[in-house]
């Protein structure tokens, strides 16, 4: 049950205070009494009246049953509740991602915390458990799970408001993408690891920009001549990608040696990215590797090649162009550099 505390106006000029009663899709007025009549004193304790009166009407509505047993609701165990909602993830990185923010917070308030317990108290002791315990960013990461759990009891009306949207974490400033230049592709292209599918999936994210969750998925009858036709497991958006003359040999050398459906068997993204380390270090490559500097090695190096930003944004799969942007970003500083390295008169 939401109580809205809304203003009509008149005819005669003035605006008249009322409470809209919602439940689901049932709504139902209720009039006040009380006016806005243009005089600023007395117009402001007429908003504290119509706002006690709201206060009070949505605690005596809460006491009744109206739909549901609000009170009953409050009483949900949280751990159960947030894991019901981890388990409406399918992807296998958003859900362990889910599933440590629900073991940080039962690590920090237990098992048995109920959704009508949790207070701004509690969530702001959650927030310094967490900046105690990971990195900044981590923390907000995790703490946003908690609190979308929170959100989604609102929405539901099992609770009135959400106790962590007072909790503030200070700006993150997200650091500059690792990408590698062609010279460092070439060394990892000649390398050698154990794990040949690891190396290949790898370079043939360089050249497409996909995501890791996309490669080890991606199957046989998702290939369309010189095209991949897929479905992207993080966003569930379908990406059509047309494949560079790079891209198609790394995929032939790959489908030679495909046992199954799958194009890329990989093991899991720790697994795979371990192998990546060992695989720059033996080819001289100094960067720190993980499988997703192969999509942030893609972009720059489109963005770098003239490709306009918004071009490359739907290349990506990206929702919204500010997300390419830190890539933009990345090119405009070597930019600079590389102009600041010409000689002087």
């Amino acid at each position: 049950m939401r109580v809205n505390l809304k203003l009509r106006e008149l005819p005669s000029g003035r605006k008249s205070f009322y409470l809209e009663l919602r439940d689901g899709k049932k709504r139902k007025f209720e009039s006040l009494g009380l006016f806005i009549v243009g005089n600023g004193l007395l117009d402001k304790e007429t908003r504290k009246r119509a706002q006690v009166i709201r206060d009070m009407r949505f605690k005596e509505l809460h006491s009744q049953t109206w739909g549901h047993d609000p009170a009953e609701a409050r009483g949900i165990n949280f751990s159960e509740y947030a894991r019901a909602i981890m388990a409406e993830h399918r992807n296998p990185n958003t859900a362990l991602q889910w599933r440590t923010s629900i073991q940080h917070w039962e690590s920090y308030a237990g098992t048995d915390v109920t959704l009508g317990s949790i207070n701004p108290d509690m969530m702001r002791g959650f927030k310094t458990f967490l900046e105690n315990k990971v990195s900044a960013h981590s923390a907000s990461s995790y703490y946003m799970k908690i609190k979308a759990c929170l959100n989604r009891a609102v929405m539901e009306d099992k609770i009135a408001k959400n106790p962590a949207l007072g909790v503030k974490f200070a700006r993150i400033v997200r650091p500059e993408p690792v990408h590698l230049d062609l010279d460092e592709i070439r060394l990892l292209r000649q390398g050698y690891i154990q794990n040949s599918s690891v190396q290949r999936a790898f370079l043939f994210s360089c050249f497409t920009g996909l995501r890791f969750g996309d490669i080890t998925a991606l199957t046989q009858d998702e290939i369309s001549g010189d095209s991949l036709k897929i479905r992207q497991r993080k966003t569930q958006e379908p990406l059509t990608i047309h494949l560079s003359a790079e891209a198609r040999k790394i995929l032939g050398e790959q489908l030679k040696q495909a046992k199954g459906d799958r194009v890329f068997p990989l093991p899991s993204e720790t697994t795979t990215n371990n192998a990546l380390r060992v695989l720059a270090k033996r080819a001289g490559v100094k960067k720190h590797i993980h499988f997703h500097v192969g999509r942030h090695t893609f972009a720059c190096m489109a963005l770098n090649r003239g490709v306009d930003l918004y071009t490359v944004s739907k290349l990506l799969g990206h929702k919204s162009i500010s997300t390419t942007q830190i890539y933009a970003q990345v090119v405009d500083q070597k930019k600079r550099e590389a102009v600041n390295l010409l000689p002087k008169l």
